[in-house]
């Protein structure tokens, strides 16, 4: 495979280089032992550098830099072998680009979420067990310690019976990125696969994770807000968790629209109330005159970042399953479209499970 000392170089291609694929290239840099080529399909070439803590410097020029090779299609690359492909462009284009990559024998890691649709999942997975290839999306959560440690206290059954699950995501989107107008981002565009379901897609993977997938949905919001934006910012979602031999409630509100940043998740069960915040990185579990904090080691955003990428390649170098593969990531893309139908169509969304 890539790893295999025989390879000068390994090649790997990026398509799209905005925040999240500047970061996945610094990562990539900083922890391959390699020495890498770069390629680079964009649609804006903006040739600043974005930053880790998304500032933007229109004075270094990125592609002078990292030395990166620009191409304006896919087939221009023929007579290369592209070892590994990074899907950083919007969501409902990340399908087609993989299957190009795929085709082209590359193994593939795909920002979250895998799509904005069912549709091509199924070829592109077809493709990538042919050719024998990884296929890694991007759910940075999934190595975040808090999420792994709340993930180990529910497994351990600390909580007793588990009740209910309330979990919230909120930011406000004008202030995202600083440096670009959110209105042209994918976030806010119908066609670009964007609204706060898939964008803020984390937490329904999280909780599929964690949980597992839900039986049916219903979800309420929509557009509530004056963004000028034409897909929904703010939803309020319950998803009915078949779980141990009943059925859990786990209540996921989301939105657009917070000046205060929010991400957390509280667990209510018989013996002990858990409650996790990620922004500020703490666990606490309240039982009966007592509480416990659990408090995880500082890590920088960027850290989850390189976690993810360090498991990435390690993947592919010992060319061992990837555990947020095409069928893992649909999970969580199935529930999310079954909330956006459930908007939609103002119903009960029923899924298999």
């Amino acid at each position: 495979l890539l790893m295999e000392k025989k390879i000068k170089y390994m090649n790997v291609l990026f398509i799209g280089l905005g925040s999240i694929g500047q970061r996945h290239m610094r990562n990539l840099l900083s922890l391959s032992k390699q020495n890498i080529r770069l390629y680079a399909l964009r649609a804006k070439n903006s040739p600043g550098e974005i930053s880790n803590n998304l500032r933007y410097n229109q004075n270094i020029n990125i592609v002078k830099k990292y030395k990166i090779n620009l191409i304006k299609k896919i087939e221009d690359l023929k007579g290369i072998n592209i070892h590994i492909s990074f899907i950083c462009n919007p969501s409902s284009m990340h399908v087609n680009s993989a299957i190009e990559c795929a085709k082209m024998k590359s193994h593939i890691f795909i920002e979250k979420p895998l799509s904005d649709s069912p549709k091509k999942i199924s070829e592109l997975k077809e493709i990538c067990v042919r050719n024998k290839l990884i296929c890694f999306v991007g759910f940075q959560q999934r190595f975040n310690p808090l999420i792994i440690k709340l993930k180990k206290i529910i497994n351990q059954n600390t909580l007793g019976k588990l009740l209910y699950v309330n979990a919230n995501v909120c930011e406000y989107m004008p202030e995202f990125h600083n440096y670009e107008d959110y209105r042209k981002t994918y976030a806010a565009n119908k066609k670009m696969g964007g609204g706060v379901v898939l964008s803020q897609i984390h937490e329904i993977d999280y909780l599929q994770w964690i949980f597992g997938v839900p039986s049916s949905v219903i979800a309420y919001g929509g557009k509530k807000s004056n963004l000028e934006i034409d897909v929904e910012d703010s939803v309020a979602a319950l998803l009915c968790v078949p779980y141990k031999k009943s059925i859990l409630p786990v209540n996921l509100y989301m939105d657009f629209l917070q000046r205060k940043p929010t991400r957390n998740c509280i667990v209510y069960g018989t013996k002990a109330r858990l409650e996790v915040d990620l922004k500020k990185e703490k666990i606490e579990i309240y039982k009966k005159n007592s509480k416990k904090k659990y408090r995880i080691k500082k890590i920088s955003r960027n850290e989850i970042f390189k976690k993810e990428i360090k498991n990435f390649l390690s993947i592919v170098k010992n060319n061992t399953r990837s555990p947020i593969d095409i069928t893992e990531a649909k999970k969580s893309l199935d529930i999310g479209i079954a909330i956006k139908r459930s908007l939609k169509e103002n119903k009960l969304i029923s899924m298999k499970v």
